[in-house]
């Protein structure tokens, strides 16, 4: 039988409305009587916490969860999770703030010591997730007031073991860095442990002599004092030096530190409350005045100002340094004294490892202005060179190889981009009498060794920098935007790639003001004995742990590259705990700790409301189209048969 033009037309849409509407026939995960709602919050522009963000929504919401994903840049979540207002303290995201925030720490040559995240004192500070323990700051204050290594160690072990069960953070992995970059540098083998600060790998091109990092967030501060963040550091680094270096990642990891703007080691007294530090005196700001210690002792101070909001105040202060802790023995000796009631903080040296800021030009200024000075907005600012001739800077100053001394460096808000040249080279102006002062270091660097004149960087975003390092634009590329697995886009002569250990973390932060895995009080059980809800709100969390499918994030995303994560402190410390049980991906296990906060779990997924509509309404619209289609063939046939008669 020949169906007619518009009968086949019939069938033809019954069939694709058919197609249509049979994966809504497909039981999906809850959304009209989850759980509870749990916002992801995810910085946008990184392509793996953006994958992340996704894989684990999917897990959360096969255990009916309602999981959303809220991607804002970083500036967004720096001002939301670590800068909140008081109206945005503890508000969790529908109130203006966050609910669970996936975040990468770097443990540098500033900072080895993660446990000041935990730190209820340092609320609502770098203490982000809210944290408020008793026993976790009794832990935390007896691991500081252990001078032993050996004893600290252990110490430190039994604090992992406690936050691992309080589950504050949930630990993704620790990851390797991978560099993508033009193969016509070399002497890049051992860089991850200062990214983005080049300093020690001596890095030299036949042909160029720009060195361009290309990044993919806009710097928002150029002074250490207050950047927190490895996105400022890509732009500035180049100009600052530290009063100790690591020569290597081995050096790094054993906390070996070589003196750099200091003239030797720390010497400490024998309670190790007392520290004693001499500074070089052959060194001089690119004006020309001696570095001394007035600048050493001005930026520790500029640390324990609370009104100044220095990225490392809450350091610091965990470590109980005030402004009376410091004091200028000569002009090249400064003495730092710890709290005796605190003891010597456990990473004193890391602690007082900062790169100085020119006290000729910073103690002119209020505290309140120090942010908005063109030095920190690296914008055009005018000073005095040793001769009292003026002297403009374009940016940042700093005692690093590098100076904004031309009018073409400096941050760049049109380009998007910020260059820096080398001190003593021709781009540098030098003072305005024409005396040009070379970098300090010299062959323990930069300085006099044959590297590029210009270090720089600039914006890019996801694979536009693959373009970029194709065509020369940049020489490599930010660690951050792309993972290992992406090494497959790399080919010579354009782009290789390089893998080493990085020392730090990949997270999720837990807001402790969530009524549900913050407070509990939402929970059921926390609704029925709020005495214990705090409880349930642990087993909420654990629970949340183990529905992140860790290994499957570093196999998809991160090609293997990355070690399953365990807590803060990471694998290569001497106090790492091994003894810890990981959270891996155990979906029923999971489903155990919800039912313990009192939630009842279906055994079979809810359908999608959405799905259930889509499906009824495309069964109606198959219904009629096939009682159309009988009907018209029915008449047909009626008609042929009274023809025939």
């Amino acid at each position: 039988m020949r169906l007619h033009k518009r009968q086949r037309i019939a069938l033809l849409f019954t069939t694709l409305v058919f197609t249509a509407s049979t994966p809504a026939l497909i039981p999906t995960t809850v959304r009209a009587f989850p759980l509870f709602t749990v916002f992801i919050c995810a910085a946008d522009g990184n392509p793996i916490r953006v994958a992340t963000a996704g894989m684990i929504r999917e897990s959360f919401r096969r255990m009916h969860i309602d999981a959303q994903i809220s991607y804002q840049p970083w500036s967004v979540w720096r001002d939301r999770v670590f800068y909140p207002n008081s109206s945005q303290l503890g508000a969790i995201y529908d109130e203006g703030g966050w609910d669970i925030f996936i975040v990468g720490f770097n443990l540098d040559k500033y900072r080895l010591d993660p446990s000041f995240i935990y730190d209820s004192q340092l609320i609502p500070r770098f203490n982000f997730m809210l944290f408020d323990d008793y026993e976790n700051d009794a832990m935390l204050d007896n691991i500081r007031l252990t001078y032993n290594d050996t004893q600290r160690w252990e110490l430190m072990k039994d604090w992992q073991t406690h936050i691992h069960d309080a589950s504050p953070i949930a630990i993704l992995y620790y990851p390797n860095t991978t560099f993508a970059y033009d193969p016509g540098w070399t002497g890049l083998e051992d860089i991850s442990y200062i990214f983005p600060a080049f300093g020690d790998p001596i890095v030299r091109h036949q042909l160029e002599s720009e060195w361009i990092v290309g990044r993919y967030y806009d710097p928002d501060d150029f002074l250490p004092t207050f950047s927190n963040s490895d996105y400022d550091r890509i732009s500035f680094s180049g100009i600052y030096e530290s009063l100790f270096r690591y020569v290597n990642n081995q050096d790094f990891f054993n906390f070996n530190q070589t003196p750099a703007l200091a003239a030797a080691s720390w010497d400490v007294s024998d309670d190790g409350l007392n520290w004693t530090l001499d500074l070089r005196s052959d060194v001089y700001w690119p004006t020309g005045h001696q570095f001394n210690a007035s600048d050493v002792y001005l930026t520790y101070i500029a640390n324990v100002i609370p009104t100044l909001q220095s990225a490392r105040y809450d350091s610091y202060l965990s470590a109980g340094l005030n402004n009376e802790s410091f004091e200028i023995l000569s002009r090249h000796r400064i003495r730092v004294q710890f709290n005796e009631t605190i003891g010597p903080y456990a990473w004193a040296r890391s602690l007082l490892n900062i790169e100085p800021l020119p006290h000729f030009v910073l103690s002119n200024v209020s505290w309140e202005n120090w942010r908005n000075h063109p030095i920190n907005t690296g914008t055009t600012w005018v000073t005095t060179d040793v001769n009292g001739q003026p002297y403009t800077c374009y940016g940042p100053m700093g005692l690093g190889p590098y100076v904004c001394s031309n009018s073409t460096s400096g941050w760049n808000e049109g380009s998007r981009s910020f260059k820096a040249y080398l001190r003593g080279s021709d781009n540098d102006v030098g003072l305005a009498n024409g005396t040009k002062l070379s970098y300090f270091m010299g062959n323990n660097g930069f300085g006099s060794s044959p590297l590029p004149t210009v270090f720089g960087s600039i914006f890019g975003s996801g694979y536009s920098v693959v373009d970029y390092l194709r065509n020369g634009t940049i020489d490599l590329i930010d660690p951050e935007i792309l993972s290992t697995y992406h090494g497959l886009f790399f080919s010579l002569p354009w782009g290789a790639t390089i893998s080493s250990t990085k020392p730090g973390f990949q997270s999720i932060g837990f807001n402790f003001k969530h009524p549900v895995f913050g407070t509990g009080i939402a929970t059921p059980n926390g609704q029925r004995e709020p005495a214990n809800a705090s409880l349930y709100a642990k087993y909420v969390r654990q629970a949340l742990n183990y529905l992140i499918p860790r290994q499957a994030i570093i196999d998809q995303l991160l090609d293997g590259k990355a070690v399953l994560g365990m807590e803060c402190i990471p694998p290569f410390s001497n106090s790492f705990n091994s003894m810890l049980e990981p959270y891996t991906y155990r979906p029923e296990k999971a489903r155990q700790l919800l039912e313990k906060a009192g939630y009842v779990i279906p055994t079979i997924p809810y359908v999608n409301p959405l799905g259930v509509l889509i499906t009824l309404m495309g069964i109606i619209v198959v219904i009629s189209v096939i009682t159309v289609t009988v009907f018209l063939l029915y008449q047909r046939r009626t008609r042929q048969t009274r023809k025939s008669k």
